[in-house]
Order: C-alpha cells, then sequence, then structure tokens
C-alpha cells in the first residue's frame, strides 16, 4: 500500500489474495463476504474489497466476543502492545485498530459513503441469515444482519 510501485510487494499481495480465495474455497466464507458478493450483485460499479472495508468492522464487533483469542491475535499484530493485555481486552481493541488500519489505507468507508441505499439490501439479511451458522465465528440471525448493515450504514 505504502510502496504502490515495488513490484516485489505487490507480487506478494497478489500470491497471498491466490492463497486466501483457495481457503475461501476449501472453508467457506462468514458473513461479510457473502453480504459483500451480494451488495456487489446489486451495484456492479462497487468492487467487492470496498463492501468488505464497510462490512467488516461491524462484523468483526458483533463477532470479537466468540472468537476472543483469534482476535487477540490479529490485534497484536496490528498493534504490538495489546500483547500486554488480557485477549479479552485485545480482541476488543482490535476492532479499533483495523478502523484504524482501514482509514490509514483510505478504505474507511460506509454504505452511504459509496451511494448504496440501505433499503434496496432489505432482502438481503433474511437470505443471508440461513448460511452464517457454519463459517461465521459467531452466528448471525437476519436481526443482527439488519443491525451490522445499520451499523455499515453510516459512520
Amino acid at each position: 500500500v505504502k510502496e504502490g510501485n515495488n513490484l516485489q510487494a505487490r507480487e506478494a499481495m497478489a500470491f497471498a489474495d491466490t492463497l486466501a480465495g483457495m481457503s475461501l474455497s476449501e472453508a467457506g466464507a462468514a458473513l461479510p463476504h457473502p453480504l459483500g458478493e451480494s451488495i456487489g450483485s446489486i451495484y456492479k460499479d462497487i468492487p467487492h474489497g470496498r463492501t468488505m472495508a464497510v462490512i467488516y468492522p461491524e462484523f468483526m464487533r458483533f463477532s470479537a466476543i466468540n472468537a476472543v483469542e483469534k482476535f487477540a491475535k490479529v490485534g497484536h499484530l496490528l498493534n504490538p502492545r495489546l500483547a500486554t493485555v488480557p485477549d479479552q481486552i485485545a480482541s476488543v481493541k482490535m476492532c479499533n485498530e483495523f478502523d484504524n488500519f482501514l482509514k490509514k489505507i483510505n478504505m474507511w468507508y460506509s454504505l452511504q459513503d459509496l451511494g448504496i441505499d440501505l433499503q434496496r439490501l432489505e432482502g438481503l439479511p433474511a437470505m443471508l441469515a440461513q448460511f452464517t451458522v457454519h463459517f461465521t465465528p459467531r452466528p448471525a440471525n437476519e436481526e443482527d444482519i439488519k443491525t451490522i448493515l445499520k451499523k455499515a450504514n453510516k459512520r
């Protein structure tokens, strides 16, 4: 991100992206991916990465209590000082660190920022709630998904 002309770094990112795609195809995707893909099917001009940047912060806040150890590890990577606090605290603070990361790389968006009308997404929560049980740290029901979308609507 910092060095867009660094071909070695870009190659490493492309390889990491390929590995991520392979793992998604094998293990399935948590809620933000199908939600982002569904938004992209309605708003075809919005890249998948931007929908991820909108949905992931709220999804992580929703999920952090069910994946404390994993979220704490990510928190340690984003801010090594979080390694000095209990995992329960680090997992919650990781969400803010991720927000800061998105801001740093100019990917901090809301649904409104992208011109997405929340009313056009009304059918998605019911459709996706049935799939989140298997791939999400904290299963989300229809109301949970509505709440995630509402929180992502405006920042």
